[in-house]
């Protein structure tokens, strides 16, 4: 299954395999995918899955699952002051549309939620 979402005014492809594709079929609660460009002492990119209760300013990829692009940044550099992941703040871009991957593909393996994103050059 394959479906494009905009953001900023650029096209993201999103893709599913065919266990993500069935575990959405059953989903019976709202669930956001968030590509998350996380920028701070390093840059990092992953994707969040997680329940949500809202669905405002999101794209709509089916009925229960919705998608966002994201950028973050740590509240400071060090990192080794915290036991888990640090707290991240919005991190607002005046133009953020050359962030916005061409891409996104979504999997569920092992009963868990799994995506990864990028761009066409890589």
């Amino acid at each position: 299954m394959k479906r494009m979402v905009s953001f900023f005014g650029k096209e993201v492809r999103v893709s599913y395999t065919k266990a993500a594709e069935k575990q959405i079929r059953d989903l019976e609660v709202l669930w956001l995918v968030e590509m998350e460009l996380y920028f701070s002492c390093m840059i990092r990119k992953r994707v969040n899955f997680r329940l949500i209760d809202y669905t405002k300013g999101l794209e709509k990829l089916t009925d229960n699952m919705f998608i966002q692009f994201r950028t973050v940044m740590t509240k400071n550099c060090l990192v080794s002051d915290y036991d888990g992941p640090p707290p991240v703040t919005d991190f607002h871009i005046t133009n953020p549309a050359p962030f916005v991957p061409a891409w996104v593909k979504l999997d569920f393996k092992k009963g868990k939620w799994a995506g990864e994103y990028g761009w066409d050059f890589e």
